[in-house]
């Protein structure tokens, strides 16, 4: 029997996705049910709104800026053998909403129920059989008691048989760290893995009662007569020259052949390509020891694996990954090296060469930015700080896709951490109706750690001194975020007797 695994969500959800969660989710539930299910992903993100998944965006707002309707015209456009399958809605929303003041569960069940009347009238099912697990991701940037009214919104549709959903597994422990460091916006690797082992566990009395039958794995093969070859030794390797160590940790999930990758630090290339020793199994915990040497200069360094030879043969143990397990420079952990890589192609971690350099006191931080950009009656303002890093944050911003002003640098004075904020006024004439505005992160920097970071903030907006729900944006890449606010019709004074 075919179930599908409907993915909705915000950045996190795409994370889930994009760093193997959703394909883990999905292994280990056929796994478990064998040849008696087969388990069907839908996720689907990018530019536009006809997804799944919609980065950036405040699920309140999806039902008026068009995200609710783009996920019905994308189930709408799937085949009659995948909509009539049970859908099982794997909920992961709420950091964008948790980082907004003033939700109430009221307003959020108002909008959960609405979003999945939609989904279900779409795929011509009741609710029977599209049951919905809320996914609480910790996110660490909420404000005020929005998070708790959210979770009491969960609680209560849970508790509800009429709308048939269930609390998903507790998470709180996820490491957050895909943005480089813990406890950021974003889930890294190992979170992805974990939330879809965790969730392939709680789905399983849910898929039963989908498909009317409990549980049976399928037999195991016997044990075959002969007894296997020992294991190859860890291969210990060594490339490059110079007084400075990266110590790697590598492994691999071997088929049809090892894992082939090469190593590049700043772009420059150090040995040639390498191959994980069969023995090297991620499995089981053992790795191959890759030390690069080199003579790095003071300051930040990226370091870049690229994997050559991805091979997939449908699931099990049919699929060849490569993986960094750990990394140490100089005897010291490098935070958010550890990389899984399902795919061919390239991921990234960096590490930092200490400076000798003495430092020098600061310099007082001037008068905070007051802007003006625009021209006509209506006045949105925003406020805008940064975390520094070599050099302030570089921003543009648009109304409606039309650019105001030029590119702004926010004010070394305003410091995100010290609660400190520019002020930014836009002027325009607006019609009535909603408008889309678009902050554009121009200059992103990331050094390895807390310190070495340039983000830039919206910390909050008015329009006429009324403040914009779902304004407070958090940029950590370069690229755009966007909120939305309203003119309002004006008032007719004039009627037909």
């Amino acid at each position: 029997m075919d179930i599908n695994l409907l993915i909705r969500g915000q950045s996190n959800a795409q994370a889930f996705v994009e760093r193997g969660g959703s394909k883990l989710l999905e292994s280990e539930l056929e796994k478990s049910f064998g040849p008696q299910v087969d388990v069907n992903i839908l996720a689907s993100f990018g530019a536009g709104k006809e997804h799944t998944i919609h980065s950036a965006t405040a699920f309140l707002n999806w039902d008026t800026d068009g995200q609710t309707a783009g996920m019905a015209s994308y189930l709408h456009k799937q085949p009659d053998t995948v909509r009539d399958n049970p859908t099982v809605t794997i909920w992961m929303h709420n950091e964008y909403d948790g980082n907004t003041l003033g939700v109430t569960t009221e307003h959020w069940v108002r909008e959960v129920t609405g979003d999945a009347a939609i989904m279900r009238d779409e795929l011509g099912q009741e609710a029977g059989t599209t049951p919905y697990v809320f996914t609480y991701i910790p996110y660490n940037y909420t404000k005020g008691t929005s998070p708790a009214a959210i979770k009491a919104g969960m609680a209560q549709l849970a508790a509800d048989p009429a709308f048939n959903a269930d609390i998903g597994p507790d998470l709180s422990d996820l490491a957050m760290d895909g943005d480089g460091y813990v406890h950021s916006s974003h889930m890294g690797t190992a979170d992805a893995l974990l939330v879809g082992s965790r969730l392939a566990t709680a789905l399983t009395g849910t898929v039963s009662e989908l498909i009317g039958s409990p549980v049976t794995p399928p037999t195991p093969a016997p044990t075959p007569g002969p007894t296997p070859a020992p294991t190859p030794a860890l291969g210990t390797l060594t490339a490059g020259s110079g007084p400075d160590a990266l110590v790697l940790k590598v492994s691999q999930d071997s088929w049809q052949g090892n894992a082939l990758y090469k190593i590049a630090v700043d772009g420059v290339q150090i040995g040639g390509t390498f191959a994980v020793s069969a023995g090297a199994s991620h499995k089981l915990g053992l790795s191959d020891t890759l030390t690069l040497n080199g003579d790095w200069a003071a300051g930040p360094h990226r370091v870049e694996v690229d994997f050559l030879n991805d091979g997939w043969g449908g699931g099990g143990a049919a699929d060849r990954n490569v993986y960094v397990d750990s990394a140490s420079y100089h005897g010291v952990a490098v935070d958010g090296a550890a990389k899984a890589l399902y795919g061919t192609g390239i991921q990234a971690f960096g590490f930092t060469e200490a400076s000798v350099t003495p430092t020098t006191a600061p310099t007082p931080a001037p008068t905070l930015g007051t802007l003006t950009a625009g021209s006509g009656p209506d006045a949105l303002v925003l406020k805008i700080s940064q975390d520094s890093w070599q050099g302030n944050a570089l921003y543009k911003v648009a109304v409606d896709g039309v650019q105001i002003g030029g590119t702004f640098a926010v004010s070394t004075g305003a410091s995100h951490k010290l609660g400190l904020s520019d002020t930014l006024t836009l002027k325009g004439d607006w019609a009535a109706g909603p408008h889309r505005v678009e902050v554009d992160f121009l200059n992103d920097g990331w050094g390895g750690s807390n310190a070495t970071d340039r983000n830039l903030y919206v910390d909050s907006a008015s329009y006429h001194g009324a403040a914009v729900d779902g304004a407070p944006t958090a940029l950590y890449g370069t690229g755009i975020q966007a909120f939305g606010f309203t003119e309002a019709p004006p008032l007719i004074t004039d009627y037909l007797g």
